[in-house]
């Protein structure tokens, strides 16, 4: 084959060849999978190993030792560890993303890798300023030895972090992790916060999963120029009190919180009280809750909204428990919502389905009194019980279908998406659609509206299913 296909490959200009090759290797970014890291690294060798052709064509194509990637237990980074400046050196003064990762194994011995460590720290600090990614995967113990590199002439794209679910408890462990490096975007996976020191000031993003209450407020205070944050996994009980005056975070524009842990922590529901009424949001316009069956705090939410004066354009609201009434009426005060995904916890027992529909297809009189959410262009309505579903008062969210069909709308809204969890016990009910209302739903489907209802487990719609003519 080599034979064959060699003449071919020498024969075009060098830089074509250079992106034949890149298109040859497998495209990772900082959040691929580890085995796609290996992956990667392998095809990049294996082209300079077909023969001496190939392997000039390897060497030359700066851009394609732009990514690096490499094990800290394997040995194929044990055993060129004295070499690593040289590879880093093959991507010439171009940008480079380097995802360093640990496999546990119990072949090598700690003191083994720390050497590892140490030696490619050394090779990345020669080239710190070309630096663009940079994801480490390791204990907290390896992470505390990159301290050296620092980036100070550019600040990265991306930096991520990630310690083994093992790690904790790190209460015992008499180390801090202090990074030199700048970067735009942060992610963090089951880092201790508590011993993180980075230069936070220019962060723009940060997404952190395993976090403390308290910690959440400590982050934010940090990065005055953040625009998209999410918080997962949080953790920790109420520990401060919110100061007289809130503190503004101008940019912030997308908020998320995911409650819900995986070791099954709880969460003081009280937090997001506090936590909410520390901040100001003036510019957020997407605001995601997961409360993990806790109660939703519509007035310190609402308060919020008020006191920040936000555009909020698209909120979900999922695995939370919910009052009808106080749900409407937070609402109501968010005219500018254009995208609402709900999922409501079915043990909410104050939340009445077919009041939340109706307050849809509510007509007012008055001039004065603003439509419930006039510039909706969206609804996803997720179901966990056939009794979630008031599907009478579905067809009407839209307005009479006669005035539908002449381009008369309540709002804007022109797609609805109805997800059905299928109960597993057979015991339980299932949803079932009456056989008098489908008319409505299909008559909505042919004057144009996306109404969607799906089953998933299948992903089938199964307004359009898929076996309807066989």
């Amino acid at each position: 084959m080599n034979r064959t296909h060699n003449p071919t490959i020498l024969r075009v200009p060098v830089e074509v060849a250079s992106t034949i090759f890149q298109l040859c290797v497998l495209p990772i970014s900082i959040e691929s999978p580890l085995e796609d890291f290996l992956e990667h690294r392998q095809g990049v060798l294996a082209l300079g190993a077909v023969c001496r052709g190939w392997r000039r064509i390897a060497l030359s194509s700066h851009q394609l030792w732009t990514t690096i990637s490499l094990s800290l237990t394997s040995r194929f980074t044990r055993s060129h560890a004295p070499r690593w400046n040289e590879f880093l050196a093959r991507s010439g003064q171009l940008r480079l993303s380097i995802y360093i990762y640990e496999v546990p194994t119990k072949r090598f011995a700690r003191s083994s890798t720390q050497k590892v460590v140490h030696a490619l720290v050394e090779a990345i600090k020669v080239h710190s300023h070309r630096l663009k990614n940079v994801r480490i995967d390791a204990s907290v113990q390896r992470l505390s030895l990159f301290d050296k590199i620092a980036n100070v002439s550019s600040p990265l794209e991306a930096l991520q972090l990630r310690c083994p679910d093992e790690e904790h408890p790190y209460q015992d462990l008499d180390i801090s992790i202090n990074l030199n490096f700048r970067p735009k975007k942060l992610i963090l996976y089951r880092v201790p916060f508590d011993l993180l020191s980075i230069k936070w000031n220019g962060i723009v993003e940060v997404d952190v999963t395993w976090i403390f209450i308290e910690e959440c407020s400590t982050l934010l205070k940090q990065v005055p120029l953040l625009k998209h944050c999410r918080f997962a996994e949080i953790l920790g009980s109420i520990v401060w009190d919110p100061p007289s005056n809130a503190l503004v975070l101008p940019h912030l524009d997308y908020l998320d919180f995911d409650m819900p842990t995986t070791d099954g922590e709880r969460v003081d529901p009280l937090c997001l009280d506090i936590l909410f009424n520390t901040f100001t949001f003036p510019a957020l316009q997407t605001l995601h809750l997961n409360l993990a069956r806790e109660s939703l705090p519509f007035d310190t939410l609402r308060t919020l909204l008020q006191r920040s004066t936000c555009t909020l354009r698209t909120l979900r609201i999922a695995n939370t428990i919910l009052e009808t009434e106080k749900l409407i009426h937070l609402l109501q005060g968010i005219p500018s919502l254009e995208t609402l995904t709900f999922d409501p916890d079915k043990h909410s027992s104050a939340y009445s389905p077919k009041m939340f529909f109706r307050a849809f297809s509510k007509r007012t009189t008055s001039q004065d009194v603003t439509r419930f959410l006039p510039n909706l262009c969206f609804l996803q309505y997720r179901a966990r019980s056939p009794q979630m579903v008031p599907w009478k008062h579905v067809a009407p969210i839209f307005g009479p279908i006669t005035e539908i069909r002449q381009g008369i709308r309540l709002r804007p809204l022109q797609k609805l998406q109805i997800s059905l969890v299928e109960q597993r016990n057979p015991s339980l009910s299932r949803f079932t659609i009456d056989m008098t209302i489908l008319p409505s739903l299909l008559d909505l489907l042919q004057a144009g509206i996306d109404l969607q209802v799906i089953n998933e487990e299948t992903g089938e719609n199964v307004l359009r299913p898929r076996n309807i003519g066989t």
